[in-house]
């Protein structure tokens, strides 16, 4: 499988591709950059942006696009189907230490 990513350089801000192999050893902690690409054909921020996959792809496999026209930065609230799980509330239900709070509780 591939993993999309994107440059971080703010002249850039390219997309590409990775293998799981190389996403697998990204830190998330830290800036990513085009020449960081272990694909030589894709490892400079001149190169043009890879191409999207066409959506009629995505609908093969039961994947939906989602197009927005809000800002960048915006907070979108979404539901996921199964989310939140009724078994996430078992497991964490044991490890959770409850406390009613009502206005007299002093916290």
């Amino acid at each position: 499988t591939t993993v999309w990513i994107q440059c971080e350089f703010e002249n850039c801000l390219k997309w590409r591709i990775l293998t799981s192999e190389d996403a697998s050893v990204v830190d998330s902690n830290k800036p990513w950059y085009c020449n960081m690409n272990p694909n030589s054909s894709f490892s400079s921020c001149s190169v043009a942006e890879e191409r999207y996959p066409e959506e009629s792809a995505f609908h093969k496999y039961g994947l939906k696009l989602v197009y927005s026209q809000l800002p960048l930065g915006s907070l979108v609230l979404a539901k996921m189907s199964g989310w939140p799980s009724s078994d996430l509330n078992n497991t964490l239900g044991s490890s959770i230490n409850r406390k009613h709070v009502t206005s007299s509780t002093k916290l």
